[in-house]
């Protein structure tokens, strides 16, 4: 496979701002086409069909996060373990770097997402 990047990849939530009241919430990736997606045989259509080669997450995301890495159709989201509630936590940016396969070719990709967890407001 031919090497390409970086690739236009973002989380459809940034920031991502939750209350420790909320559970079972997700944050998906998505990839917009780019540029150079017509060179790469992608054109056609606002969004790339890819398959997930590696992912990875920096810094380690608290304990009631998890950021999906099996394959399937939540690959790469970053999700609340299911039934776990978060504890307040600043403003963190997180740095996602990924590997894809797509149209033949591996495209190394990154982004940063944002999250934050505020305690619920009484109000």
């Amino acid at each position: 496979m031919q090497l390409l990047g970086p690739g236009e990849f973002k989380y459809a939530k940034t920031p991502w701002v939750i209350t420790t009241v909320e559970k079972d919430l997700s944050n998906r990736p998505d990839f917009a086409a780019s540029s150079h997606d017509s060179s790469m045989g992608l054109s056609g259509s606002n969004r790339v069909t890819v398959s997930w080669y590696t992912i990875s997450i920096d810094p380690t995301l608290p304990d009631a996060f998890e950021l999906v890495t099996s394959a399937g159709s939540d690959e790469g989201t970053i999700k609340l373990k299911l039934g776990v509630t978060p504890v307040v936590m600043p403003e963190t940016e997180y740095e996602i770097t990924c590997a894809l396969a797509t149209g033949g070719k591996l495209l190394e990709s990154f982004t940063t997402v944002v999250i934050e967890v505020k305690e619920k407001s009484t109000m």
